[in-house]
């Protein structure tokens, strides 16, 4: 195929004509007549440029992808800015400290809990603080905005055979409860089998530890704020950031 034909070696082709006609330099005009000489090798010019633009296509829609995760936790099921977690401190402690850093907006508790449906498990996030601050990226319905109301994950829509608008019975702790399922998030985590809701759905005896999930004021040093709040811990305080 790279070959060319002894009939045709000498032969301008096509494309080679309409560079030269269009003025193009010269080397536009031989490479066109070399890549084009054959309809085999114009064949695999155009398959091959078909690629390597197919190529660049993907890897920009990928960057850009990944760009755009990075720049919205709430893709990642994570629409705060940093979680505190601790073993070795009182709640009440707790709140009391993050009420004295500066540069949080929103504090708020996060419970992590396995929820039973039918026998199927679903990873759950409780959220005991404002939802409109902690809001998740909800493609269809929408977001949670009381207590008895859920958004399921795509691969938890589909293990309960669920409809946003259904009323669906879940357990945690051996604890039964019923929340309507207002929407359905993304849930990049557990095959999709995943629950958002408020607190005051779930009972409170199945509630664990929380941790605190916080929102900085526009603007705060994020970098800042973990140290101050690690400094005022003492060492008791662990500072996470979402990412990706």
């Amino acid at each position: 195929a790279l070959q060319p034909t002894r009939s045709g070696a000498h032969r301008a082709s096509r494309a080679a004509r309409a560079a030269r006609a269009l003025r193009l330099p010269v080397s536009a005009s031989v490479g066109a007549k070399d890549a084009y000489v054959q309809r085999v090798r114009a064949t695999l010019t155009v398959a091959s440029l078909a690629l390597a633009a197919a190529m660049v296509v993907c890897v920009l829609a990928f960057e850009a992808t990944i760009d755009r995760l990075a720049a919205d936790p709430a893709l990642q099921a994570q629409p705060w800015d940093m979680t505190v977690y601790t073993e070795a401190m009182p709640e009440a402690q707790v709140d009391r400290l993050l009420a004295t850093v500066p540069g949080l907006d929103v504090v708020g508790h996060r419970y992590s809990v396995i929820v039973m449906a039918g026998g199927v498990e679903l990873e759950t996030r409780v959220i005991d603080g404002p939802p409109e601050a902690f809001a998740f990226a909800v493609p269809d319905g929408r977001g949670v905005r009381q207590p008895g109301e859920v958004t399921l994950g795509r691969g938890g829509l589909e293990a309960l055979g669920a409809e946003i608008g259904d009323t669906v019975r879940l357990s945690a702790d051996g604890r039964s409860f019923s929340a309507r399922v207002v929407g359905r998030h993304v849930e990049p985590e557990a095959d999709g089998r995943g629950v958002v809701t408020l607190a005051g759905t779930i009972p409170a005896a199945a509630l664990p530890r929380p941790a605190w999930i916080l929102r900085l004021d526009p603007g705060a040093d994020p970098a800042r704020a973990s140290e101050t709040i690690e400094r005022l811990g003492e060492g008791r305080l662990v500072v996470d950031q979402p990412d990706f």
